[in-house]
């Protein structure tokens, strides 16, 4: 329940302005698909579309374990896969029942069944 304190009494204002004397928004976006090739070189340096903001590059290392490469980083922490995570993954996975069959599964025969099956 709206208490009457709550309701705002203001009347609603609104303001027309005409469009020839208003300033264009600032587009960041590229503009076409020829600029859109070069968004990632200006990204990559720092520009004025992105602030002049510079990106760096992905933190990680690759490090051999049991004979394979795995990288170990921001994206990819080396705990991200314990035993007991994959144990309850897979117990997650284990309770999860199949979909029901179609309306169309259900008027067909079964010998046609087994063999979809």
């Amino acid at each position: 329940m709206i208490d009457d304190d709550e309701i705002d009494d203001a009347p609603i204002t609104r303001v027309l302005v005409s469009a020839k004397d208003a300033p264009p928004p600032a587009i960041t976006a590229p503009r076409s698909v020829f600029e859109l090739a070069s968004v990632a070189t200006h990204a990559k340096h720092g520009s004025k579309a992105n602030g002049g903001v510079k990106f760096g590059q992905a933190k990680y290392r690759k490090v051999q374990l049991d004979g394979r490469t795995v990288n170990i980083g921001i994206r990819y922490p080396a705990d991200r896969m314990t035993t007991e995570k994959a144990q309850a993954e897979e117990a997650r996975r284990a309770k999860q029942r199949p979909p029901k069959p179609t309306r169309g599964y259900k008027t067909i025969s079964k010998k046609f069944q087994t063999l979809v099956s």
